[in-house]
């Protein structure tokens, strides 16, 4: 008989030490909110700061969120994140996310840097902004990243999916 490993829990307010091993750094985040909007994906509030040794949740919770985004939480446990324990929801009102159109084959030589959305965390509705230059500046971009790329954000500041800026345009 084989021993599998215990599956790990993951539930909003559990809050996760992600590790850089080349660095020794850790950075932090808590699974704080399902988006029904998208996808019913998981949202992670990332924690500001970086630390060369593990912190207690209590040092990690008293910082500023440095970012929401989607991703799915239960898929980077054990290899990119473990659970180190569980603390109060951080806020989550205002919280926005933006998005451009799909583009469609009909209309691909179409601007799409004109046609952006807004959605707030816990809305059923989306708002139509039109210009980026109308988008609020704390929207994210409301894509739903794969786990891996969450350590690309946290320790490197950006996501490690190829030429964002040609997509999204270079404002975002």
């Amino acid at each position: 008989m084989t021993n599998k490993p215990k599956r790990v829990q993951c539930r909003i307010g559990d809050i996760f030490e992600v590790r850089n091993v080349d660095k020794n750094e850790y950075g932090y985040f808590q699974f704080c909110a399902l988006d029904y909007y998208q996808l019913n994906s998981d949202v992670i509030a990332v924690f500001e700061g970086l630390y060369d040794k593990p912190q207690e949740v209590e040092t990690v919770v008293s910082k500023p969120i440095e970012f929401f985004t989607h991703t799915s939480v239960r898929y980077g446990v054990p290899e990119l994140w473990q659970k180190i324990g569980k603390a109060a929801i951080v806020d989550t009102n205002g919280v926005v996310f933006k998005g451009i159109e799909e583009k469609l084959e009909d209309d691909i030589d179409k601007d799409y840097t004109d046609h952006w959305h807004i959605w707030r965390l816990g809305e059923e509705k989306i708002k139509f902004i039109g210009k980026l230059s109308k988008v609020p500046d704390n929207a994210e971009i409301g894509l739903i990243y794969p786990p891996d790329d969450i350590p690309n954000r946290i320790f490197n500041g950006k996501y490690d999916w190829g030429d964002e800026d040609s997509y999204w345009g270079a404002e975002h």
